[in-house]
């Protein structure tokens, strides 16, 4: 052997062995990384478990104060806390540390940028005085902006400007934006890529699309939002600041898939990801989840799987879109076969290899004019080498226009799955366009097609190529199959299912409650307004018809048919007022109630305010409404009674437009004329007092009732009712239902007399 030889091969083997030692030190550091990212995510399960136990050691504190004896002592205590009052000068606070009902939040004058953006990343932590303060301050910042106000708004945050025709995931973000933007403002922001085709197609649909780092610019664009969507888990870590920029929205994540499932099926397929990796990506996924209020799956099967990380968590179903009517099946015997997909998601990379090299030779050996092809975008050289077999076409990406065309020319799909999780879009649209699926387990997952009823449903390629063949041969009606599968598939993904879902996920169902008796003019008026004037996208009327003899019943019988929104209850007898709400307060137990008088007539957004100043805290039982004549002089902004039985309209007779009567506002109760009430509050308190049956103080004795369970009433001036007050039961208190009033009032005294719910129990006036 030569010198020169010699030293080569030791150059050769030093550097094999610093290659050896380089690979080492690469796969210590990553392990060193992956135990640093457990333990931060560590750390901050055990902050939240701090959180958690802080949480429950508050409410120990307001059950002691709320408790009997410790009632019974502050009012031994109450000769000693008035002496003490008088020397020092000030107003003794109560046991709950509560905000007199009888006083506004006090708001400055104005608010700067600086403080303004400073409060955001803190509102989460505030209580509720801090919230409502900071409502308000938030308004006076972006200003009133009242036709803004009035609409639904949603902000979906995604990795890139979703390409409609590139892959499945992103035409259903593309498909579930332009049915929001029916119901809503939409928009989306993003910091990834955004080619001005993509853009352009959501601006055509009304959607509005947002390119900036700064965030601040963000809220100044977006001056409120009711939901934040984040699409895809991971978004939630990059764009995390979001959730404090917009701390009233409810928080979601799409997950579009669930990742870890798919990960770890295709670890057992040999993919080049190691296990420590995919245990590292589900644990973040599953902190992306715990962090949001909400959590979209796609089929029920990923929505249990979730369910078995974080049993805890709410989780929606909003599926795929497709239009099951997109082209019926073609009798043309064309024996073509079709698989289209994105190559860019390596399952549909295993698969498209295994239904070339595997399943279509077996086909071809029976059927020797059988024909595949081959479409979708983003292939590597390894699909696109598939071209070159026999009887195979490589078609690559096939344009929005020309995708009917190249279904048309086809029979069967074949999707041969090794991985994957939620709901396959290939089948979905295979199906919409006339096409018969051939699949697995993991291809049929989430849509449970029945074998040879809705598709032929097999485990090996050898099956598959076997049923293809006899499929393709005339043995089975694959028309009829295809109409069979579209009606399965119609009740999962057809617009108007994922539309209702993805709505109901984000904003609860409201049951608008109205009694009415022998006013059918009034209730006329009424019911138009609300139909009129309901921007809040999920919300039911229930009508008591309370024994009407006027045409009322017939009425609503006509109107129901036209509109399914509206469900008349038609009784024989008069019940007058608590009763007939109670039941249809649990009529459906899981929405929230709007209460609303038969002569009252809404103003344009006025759900949505109402609804918007229910959920700004937990701590928010009860929201009602500014109350306003017909000649649009103030009737009440919220209400509050007194020890000695008296009351008063906040602002009766007052000018609507003043300062006072503009701030979101805590007070001791709302008119149930137009009072808003969340599901989490009957839970905890139930429905109205039988005791005050038949009507009058079951309102004041419910807001009040909610106050001592530590459950707050607010007023907003955001959602604005004009009463024609005494127009159903008059106003004389000494004869008909009015007389009541003094009755219950009697009744409510007893019930509510030396407990903390707001009122100044040690006060003479």
């Amino acid at each position: 052997m030569s010198f020169e030889s010699t030293n080569e091969e030791s150059a050769k083997n030093s550097l094999e062995h610093k290659v050896e030692a380089d690979a080492k030190k690469i796969q210590e550091l990553e392990k060193q990384l992956i135990s640093s990212q457990i333990n931060a995510r560590r750390a901050q399960e055990n902050l939240y478990k701090a959180y958690q136990d802080l949480q429950s050691r508050e409410r120990t504190i307001q059950e002691i104060k709320d408790s009997l004896s410790f009632r019974i002592g502050w009012m031994i205590t109450a000769p000693l806390r008035w002496i003490y009052d008088k020397i020092k000068g000030e107003a003794a606070n109560s046991p709950a540390n509560r905000i007199s009902a009888s006083h506004p939040v006090n708001h400055p004058a104005a608010v700067s940028e600086e403080h303004f953006f400073q409060s955001l990343s803190q509102v989460k932590q505030y209580d509720l005085a801090q919230k409502l303060d900071f409502a308000n301050q938030s308004k006076q910042y972006f200003g009133s902006a009242s036709e803004f106000n009035r609409a639904p708004i949603l902000l979906f945050v995604t990795p890139n400007v979703p390409a409609y025709d590139l892959s499945s995931g992103d035409k259903r973000l593309f498909r579930i934006l332009k049915l929001l933007s029916e119901s809503a403002t939409v928009y989306l922001f993003t910091l990834g890529e955004n080619p001005r085709k993509y853009v352009a197609a959501l601006e055509k649909n009304n959607i509005k699309v947002i390119i900036d780092e700064d965030l601040h610019n963000l809220r100044k664009s977006i001056p409120q939002a009711d939901a934040v969507i984040f699409c895809w888990y991971y978004t939630l870590f990059d764009n995390f600041e979001l959730t404090k920029i917009f701390p009233e929205a409810k928080i979601i994540v799409d997950s579009v898939d669930v990742h870890w499932l798919r990960e770890l099926r295709s670890l057992e397929d040999g993919n080049t990801l190691t296990r420590e990796r995919a245990d590292l990506n589900k644990e973040k996924e599953i902190l992306a989840y715990r962090a949001a209020n909400q959590v979209w799956a796609v089929t029920a099967q990923d929505g249990a799987e979730i369910l078995s990380e974080i049993p805890d968590i709410e989780v929606a179903i909003v599926s795929n879109v497709h239009r099951m009517d997109e082209q019926v099946y073609s009798d043309d015997p064309t024996n073509t076969i079709l698989f289209f997909g994105g190559y860019q998601h390596e399952p549909n990379l295993k698969a498209v290899q295994i239904l070339a090299e595997q399943i279509f030779p077996i086909i071809q050996s029976e059927i020797s004019n059988a024909k595949l092809l081959i479409a979708g975008s983003k292939a590597p050289p390894e699909v696109t080498a598939l071209g070159k077999r026999p009887g195979i076409e490589f078609v690559g990406f096939v344009k929005e226009e020309e995708i009917p065309e190249i279904y048309r020319k086809s029979q069967l799909t074949i999707i041969p799955l090794l991985a994957g999780a939620g709901i396959k879009g290939k089948i979905c649209e295979a199906v919409a366009y006339g096409l018969t699926v051939i699949t697995n387990e993991i291809g049929n997952e989430g849509i449970e097609f029945i074998h040879l009823e809705e598709g032929f449903i097999v485990s090996s390629p050898q099956e598959m190529a076997r049923y293809a063949i006899r499929a393709l041969q005339g043995e089975y009606d694959l028309k009829a199959m295809n109409e069979r599968a579209r009606r399965k598939l119609s009740q999962l993904v057809s617009p108007e299912i994922v539309q209702a879902n993805a709505l109901q996920a984000i904003f609860p169902a409201i049951s608008i409650c109205i009694v009415t008796w022998n006013r059918r003019d009034l209730l006329e008026q009424c019911l138009n307004s609300i139909l009129q004037h309901t921007s809040y996208p999920n919300f039911r009327i229930l009508v008591h018809s309370n024994g009407c003899t006027d045409g009322t019943r017939e009425y609503l019988r006509e109107l129901a048919a036209q509109d399914t929104r509206v469900e008349p209850i038609l009784s024989d007898t008069n019940e007058v007022f608590v009763r007939p709400n109670n039941r249809m307060m649990e009529q459906y137990p899981e929405s929230d109630v709007v209460l609303l008088n038969n002569d009252v007539e809404v103003s344009p957004g006025w759900l949505m305010g109402l609804y918007r100043a229910a959920y700004l805290s937990d701590e928010i039982g009860v929201s009602g409404s500014k109350i306003l004549y017909p000649d649009g002089t103030l009737q009440e902004f919220g209400s509050e009674l007194y020890a000695n039985g008296t009351g008063r309209n906040i602002g009766k007779f007052g000018d609507p437009t003043l300062p006072e009567f503009n701030q979101l506002t805590q007070c001791g109760y709302v008119s149930g004329c137009a009072m808003y009430i969340k599901r989490s509050t009957i839970e905890k308190i139930g429905t109205f007092d039988d005791q005050f049956h038949p009507c009058y103080c079951e309102d004041s004795d419910y807001c009040y009732t909610a106050r001592e369970h530590g459950l707050a009433t607010v007023v907003t001036p955001d959602s604005v009712v004009y009463h024609f007050e005494g127009a159903t039961s008059g106003t004389d208190t000494s004869s008909g239902f009015k007389a009541y009033q003094t009755a219950n009032m009697e009744k409510f005294l007893e019930k509510h007399r030396n407990k903390p719910n707001g009122i100044d129990w040690d006060s003479t006036n």
